[in-house]
């Protein structure tokens, strides 16, 4: 995908997700950023996150989360990968925890796209700031292949 491609597409979801938070309902939009490796803790990668998610309450105690981020593998653009997902999470007062599946698609020339994995996460809004911590699991295999990371964000 060139580049234009590219920042189109960052355009295209920048005003998604305004338009999507300017209607008359609880949701907050959010862009965040942060790392995550293998459950094994080797750090042989860096895979660095960034993107876009809207925080849509249903009532006092459901919030819905679509999401969209770029993750980019050791700082090279030409592994890029689309990793939408969509989470249900219950809330309790500020802090968050949900699941959702998620699907990563190729981007970069040296990326794939994967199977359907659930994507679990844990966290906090405060100070229009949001603290996420999230696993990736993919059920592909017989034995189960995880990605741990951590993202901060803000309120947009």
């Amino acid at each position: 995908m060139n580049r234009l491609k590219t920042l189109l597409l960052i355009g295209l979801i920048l005003f998604t997700v305004s338009g999507i938070s300017a209607l008359d309902t609880e949701a907050e939009a959010y862009f965040q950023a942060g790392t995550m490796t293998p459950d094994s803790f080797k750090f042989s990668y860096f895979w660095g996150v960034a993107g876009f998610n809207l925080n849509w309450k249903l009532g006092n105690t459901i919030m819905l989360t679509p999401e969209c981020f770029f993750v980019v593998q050791d700082l090279k653009f030409n592994r890029v990968q689309l990793a939408p997902a969509l989470i249900a999470n219950i809330m309790i007062g500020n802090f968050f925890m949900g699941a959702g599946p998620t699907k990563w698609v190729k981007l970069g020339s040296d990326s794939v796209t994967s199977d359907w994995m659930l994507k679990i996460n844990v966290g906090l809004t405060k100070f229009r700031m949001i603290y996420t911590l999230f696993a990736v699991i993919d059920f592909n295999n017989e034995a189960y292949n995880s990605l741990i990371g951590i993202k901060l964000g803000f309120n947009l």
